[in-house]
């Protein structure tokens, strides 16, 4: 995958009002000095990414790499707007533990319902639910 800084910062220039590296750290609600260290280091972080997909309906795989579709549809936009920004901040960290270590998408699924049995209670209602209704669908058809 492209991560050239410099590269991602042109692609941002030309879909936002984001000009300059002072503009993009207000963007990201960080210091400019912080801006400039990842500069240096060429690398563009993937949540960073993810912050301005939201915050200017831009897919964050474009911004990242270049690829797919620039803009995000509204209606996906809709569906893909988070109410608890952390999940973007852990979908971007599963993302990149998952592509050097791919077994740690089970391992995470598995912490998580072990953390919190009421939404292990809740996927299994929901997963009852959605047989039940396949079920009664493929019935009518028959």
């Amino acid at each position: 995958m492209e991560n050239n800084f410099d590269e991602i910062l042109k692609r941002i220039r030309s879909s936002t009002g984001i000009e300059t590296q002072k503009d993009l750290a207000v963007a990201l609600d960080l210091t400019p000095q912080a801006i400039t260290e990842m500069k240096k280091k060429g690398k563009f972080p993937e949540k960073w990414a993810y912050k301005l997909g939201n915050k200017y309906n831009l897919d964050a795989k474009w911004i990242l790499e270049g690829t797919g579709k620039q803009i995000i549809k509204s209606t996906q936009r809709i569906n893909n707007k988070r109410k608890f920004n952390i999940l973007d901040e852990i979908e971007a960290w599963l993302d990149e533990i998952t592509q050097k270590e791919p077994y740690r998408k089970e391992w995470f699924q598995a912490e998580v319902e072990d953390k919190f049995p009421a939404f292990k209670a809740w996927k299994e209602e929901k997963e009852k639910s959605e047989a039940a209704k396949a079920y009664t669908s493929s019935r009518k058809v028959a």
